[in-house]
């Protein structure tokens, strides 16, 4: 059995994420661990700069405009309308609950699941991409 951990780069956009499955089909079974998309990590990073500079409007802005990245990435995913459809409502699910820490009280806890959730994320949609094509796969989120 192989892990493979690939970083922001190599899935840094659909095409990236699409050139990752050869590398990890085949005979051998393989983990597959991602990063968050390329610049995913930083934006969310700001995110919870603003929030601790009390600037939580400008944190909402950000992260709708960081869901809307993320709309077009599920564009150009998936082939499909079922799997975009699951890929929006993932996307808005996470940006849904990033948006509810913006509301509410916001923690050094707050600021460490805000930015797991590009790994989330991307680790998500790349099952997803998976099943779509029919490619065995197990989901593993801990």
């Amino acid at each position: 059995m192989k892990i493979m951990k690939f970083g922001g780069t190599s899935v840094g956009n659909p095409d990236r994420m699409r050139s990752i499955i050869p590398l990890i089909t085949g005979e051998e079974k393989v983990i597959t661990v991602l990063s968050a998309l390329s610049g995913t990590t930083n934006s969310l990073v700001e995110i919870s700069d603003l929030m601790y500079a009390g600037k939580a409007e400008e944190a909402s802005q950000k992260n709708e405009a960081l869901r809307s990245k993320y709309f077009q990435v599920v564009e150009d995913l998936y082939a499909t309308d079922h799997y975009k459809k699951e890929g929006h409502e993932l996307v808005n699910s996470h940006f849904d609950y990033i948006g509810n820490i913006i509301l509410n009280a916001f923690t050094k806890l707050q600021e460490k699941a805000i930015v797991a959730q590009g790994e989330l994320i991307s680790t998500t949609l790349f099952h997803n991409l998976l099943r779509e094509r029919n490619i065995s796969s197990v989901f593993y989120q801990h």
